[in-house]
């Protein structure tokens, strides 16, 4: 009873975001279904023209892209280290990569580092990008495809949305098994089918289903473009305002401003006399030479007025400011990586540390293709490199390591990681790889040092153990140093 009375009074225990229709709020267009429908290959497309765009034309798009590409994948690109059971064989094959880095991409020519921050580049404005294992002779190459390269051909067209899903041929398991990829260097079309195995598809799935990746931007696509045409606006306005800075009024009205300008042209016009009773001529020429000065003296009867310029105003700035964090959000990129801004340090550590996990999550992809390049690399090296030719079984381990992440307090982190090695709970190798070091090298590189100190050490005389806690002592202090700048930036800011 009581049921049917609340019913009645239109009470009802349910989810109201799950009413199709409300009254007081308007309607949200979609329905749900899969991937492959909600971005179908135009939609996709205009994504990637709408992306683009933001790529050539938007300040925050390029910051957002360089903060992104910084830390999933460095500038060296994902440091690779052989992780098999023989450590003699992994040397030989970091010997051998050292070598192999330089030539790795085939096309441009900028080598493994290269390819992998366009990799990240294009991950972000296109959503996706494309490595084409190639080479020959036993000689392993990369080919970055951009996505737009990749399609379904004119005529397999028909087999669009069954046996093929925007450029991706799928089996009846719905797993990729080849991509149609236009080869050709012009405006013209030359589609080849590439086995899945030849190919290697750096994107983000956000659910199953879905073969093409969509741009970082997309969530905020309508944000950036909102805030592009709102900076457009407000800078034409404020140009006009401060074109128009002095406004001289007469008791006929304002003074002409196109009169003004051509005299301005015309700067030999007679001034007004008997013969000449042009006063406003004469008016234009008095005021024309009395704009440059420091002061003017208007004539009886006629005012002067100084615009001052208010664009963009308080609240119009609070708003850039606020689209601006909306797309900063959108992303998953903290704002202070892009505009930087002087904070508390604890909230600063705590939203370093919140980037740190983010960027670790997106370097996934990233490791998953490094991973498949190393396994096509070392994998057709070992049969053409007598190197590497004695390969163990577990030839196939390796270790991916991210770049450095993103740091707020050099000191605190360092001590950090001094205790980590001290405890085990980090190592050598992993702490060199953030550095995009490789661990062999920079220990035998130690080792050197270590033997330079002592037999100079020797020559003079001296005790090894005063040189070496001579620079430990400089480094502290420069440390020291920079401790106590950063103690009093905090302290004023919270001030």
């Amino acid at each position: 009873m009581l049921k049917r009375f609340l019913n009645w009074l239109g009470i009802q225990n349910r989810y109201e975001a799950g009413r199709r229709w409300q009254k007081d709020r308007t309607y949200l267009h979609g329905w749900v279904q899969d991937p492959r429908f909600d971005a179908d290959q135009a939609t996709r497309l205009e994504l990637v023209r709408k992306s683009r765009w933001f790529e050539k034309n938007d300040a925050l798009a390029q910051g957002l892209a360089e903060v992104f590409t910084e830390f999933t994948v460095g500038a060296y690109g994902p440091i690779i280290t052989p992780a098999s059971s023989d450590d003699e064989w992994n040397q030989r094959v970091s010997e051998y990569l050292s070598e192999w880095y330089s030539l790795a991409d085939m096309v441009t020519r900028q080598g493994y580092a290269g390819i992998m921050t366009t990799a990240a580049w294009r991950r972000f404005f296109d959503g996706e990008f494309f490595i084409l294992k190639t080479g020959s002779g036993g000689k392993p190459r990369l080919q970055g495809i951009a996505s737009h390269r990749v399609a379904t051909p004119a005529d397999k067209i028909d087999q669009e949305g069954r046996t093929i899903i925007d450029g991706v041929v799928i089996d009846s398991r719905g797993r990729p098994t080849g991509y149609w990829i236009n080869t050709s260097t012009d405006d013209r079309e030359n589609f080849e089918l590439r086995p899945a195995d030849q190919v290697i598809h750096i994107f983000e799935p956000e659910s199953p289903g879905q073969y093409r990746g969509l741009p970082m931007l997309t969530p905020v696509m309508n944000d950036l473009h909102d805030l592009a045409d709102l900076f457009m606006l407000e800078t034409a306005a404020a140009k006009v305002q401060s074109k128009d800075a002095i406004v001289i009024k007469n008791q006929s009205g304002a003074l002409n401003r196109d009169k003004l300008h051509r005299q301005r042209l015309l700067p030999n016009l007679a001034p007004a006399t008997a013969e000449n009773p042009d006063e406003s001529k004469a008016r234009q020429l008095y005021y024309q030479k009395a704009f440059p000065g420091r002061t003017i003296a208007a004539y009886a009867g006629d005012e002067v007025q100084m615009l001052a310029s208010n664009r963009p105003s308080v609240t119009t700035q609070w708003f850039f400011d606020y689209l601006t964090q909306r797309v900063c959000m959108g992303v998953g990129i903290s704002k202070m990586l892009v505009l930087p801004w002087s904070i508390q340090g604890t909230i600063g550590r705590g939203e370093y540390e919140r980037s740190r996990n983010y960027f670790l999550s997106r370097f996934v992809p990233f490791a998953s293709a490094v991973q498949q390049i190393y396994w096509y690399v070392i994998g057709t090296a070992r049969f053409s490199d007598p190197r590497i030719a004695d390969a163990p079984m577990d030839w196939t381990r390796v270790t991916i390591r991210p770049p450095r992440t993103v740091n707020v307090d050099a000191g605190r982190n360092s001590a950090a990681t001094i205790a980590d090695l001290e405890s085990g709970l980090t190592t050598i190798e992993e702490q060199y790889s953030m550095r995009g070091l490789d661990w062999r090298e920079q220990l035998r590189q130690r080792a050197k040092e270590e033997k330079f100190i002592d037999q100079l050490a020797k020559e003079e005389g001296l005790d090894p153990s005063r040189i070496r806690r001579a620079i430990a002592d400089s480094l502290k202090a420069g440390m020291q140093t920079e401790r106590e700048s950063r103690e009093r930036e905090e302290l004023e800011v919270a001030q």
